[in-house]
């Protein structure tokens, strides 16, 4: 049934543009971790911030978990609850032929995917002028510019781009009108397609097919409760991957066995000809391949599950999901014997040290997925160097227009935290060295080799940066 052409055509559709988006039910924003406005509205805040209660899971790409779809563009990505429940009301239904259309690519669905219809599917078709109507009003209420900019901080100190004040929130709104194509709501229950075809094309099938998925696995292992369980945006982004994994897997089998071979071909030259795709293609490497990531890693890690099992051992992932993005990355590590589970990391409590003014504003996992991209975001290409990761948590603190960042690593050797940290010191060789660390003049930041662990700690003042690292050196994670 599953055939090495399939995975590439699927390829061809996720690597142009996909989507952990931005959706806050898991079928997600991304995350995804996973996370700007006009007139600079997002300018890193100047204002001492309000404490958080709990540092957890909030990245872009993290506390957003997709929810949709494939594509004709050729993209799948996923939209917000909220933005689902506002634009799938203003279409109308689909015709007569639409329907009777979308009806039998569920029977098939059904079939290939081995998993029992128990509810009907409210499904909708709507215009792209439709989705886009009061996309950044919904938006906003998943994912607000106060959020956007307090993200846009810790990601310019870990150096994932070189912004402090990049407008997050319009670059993810942007991506969200360029890309998505269709979304599965787990709390309205609602699958929307996003076209203006009269007659569906290729490309609107195989979306179908993709959210006909999605629906199939609320049904039967309750998304939102899935989502809700996920402690942090790293097992968020786990959870992600398996659920767009799924769906990706089945659209590429659906894309074959369902579909004609002048469908096939057609669907292929949507792929090859793609529509615009520049906010895209300009985005930061973190925030593409946080779309990316839960559809093609995703998909990796779901063949490997059938290949072992069947469908029966994909819907066991959904009872007993991953934890990591690492056993996404590295499946032996999910399926073998004792799973590899993510270390504690503990990071003592700043404040003090900081002193007065300083308030921990925001803290998060920092996944495998992760290690990687701020290698290579920063001239590392080693995915070797990131391969032993055990745990790793950040936590931000802000004081006015300050802010300083400490992101705690564990590794399951000396030698595996050893490599992580030589990588990560090549990272900083276009950097200039001063002190203990170094500087681009803009962010300083220093390097602290625990045994088993690493610690980088960055940001605006280099008495702030260094004190905070004198207490994690004495305190350790």
């Amino acid at each position: 049934m599953r055939s090495t052409v399939a995975v590439l055509l699927a390829m061809l559709l996720l690597t142009t543009a996909c989507s952990n988006v931005l959706s806050d039910d898991p079928t997600f924003t991304p995350p995804p971790r996973t996370t700007v406005t006009e007139d600079g509205a997002a300018d890193a805040p100047t204002a001492t911030p309000e404490p958080i209660n709990t540092p957890q899971a909030n990245h872009a790409q993290a506390t957003t978990t997709p929810t949709e779809a494939t594509e004709t563009d050729p993209t799948a990505t996923a939209t917000s609850e909220a933005t689902a429940d506002a634009t799938a009301t203003q279409g109308d239904s689909a015709t007569d032929a639409q329907q009777a259309l979308l009806e039998q690519i569920e029977v098939e669905v059904v079939e290939l995917r081995e998993l029992e219809l128990l509810n009907d599917i409210n499904e909708a078709v709507i215009t792209r002028a439709e989705f886009q109507g009061d996309l950044e009003e919904t938006f906003a209420e998943d994912y607000s510019r106060e959020q956007a900019a307090l993200d846009a901080v810790w990601y310019w100190l870990l150096r994932l781009t070189d912004d402090p004040n990049l407008d997050l929130f319009q670059l993810q709104l942007d991506l969200l009108g360029e890309q998505v194509v269709g979304y599965y709501d787990s709390i309205t229950k609602e699958l929307v397609l996003i076209t203006d075809n009269e007659e569906l094309s290729a490309g609107d099938k195989v979306t179908m097919a993709h959210e006909i998925v999605h629906a199939l696995q609320d049904q039967h292992f309750d998304l939102t409760a899935l989502d809700e369980a996920a402690p942090d945006g790293d097992h968020s982004m786990a959870l992600t991957a398996v659920i767009e994994g799924d769906a990706t897997l089945s659209m590429s089998d659906y894309l074959i066995d369902y579909l004609s071979v002048e469908e096939q071909l057609e669907f292929l030259s949507e792929s090859l000809t793609p529509g615009a795709t520049d906010v895209f293609d300009n985005a930061p490497l973190y925030v593409s391949t946080g779309l990316t990531f839960p559809y093609e890693t995703g998909m990796t890690f779901i063949q490997t599950l059938y290949d072992q099992g069947g469908w029966a051992a994909v819907d066991a992932a959904f009872q007993d999901p991953p934890t990591s993005s690492e056993q996404i990355i590295h499946p032996e590590l999910y399926t073998g014997g004792e799973r590899d589970e993510p270390l504690e990391v503990d990071l003592p409590d700043l404040s003090t040290t900081l002193g007065s003014g300083w308030v921990l504003t925001f803290g998060d996992s920092f996944g495998e997925w992760e290690i990687d991209v701020m290698l290579e975001t920063n001239s590392v290409d080693n995915p070797a160097a990131s391969v032993g990761w055990g745990g790793a948590w950040f936590d931000l603190y802000q004081n006015g227009d300050q802010a300083v960042v400490a992101l705690g690593t564990r590794w399951d050797s000396d030698g595996d935290a050893a490599e992580f940290a030589a990588a990560l010191e090549v990272s900083f060789e276009e950097l200039t060295p001063e002190g203990e660390g170094w500087t681009d003049g803009e962010r300083y930041m220093t390097m602290i080799e625990l045994t088993d662990a690493v610690i980088l700690v960055s940001g605006s003042d280099r008495a702030v940066v260094e004190a905070a690292a004198a207490t994690l050196v004495a305190e350790g994670i």
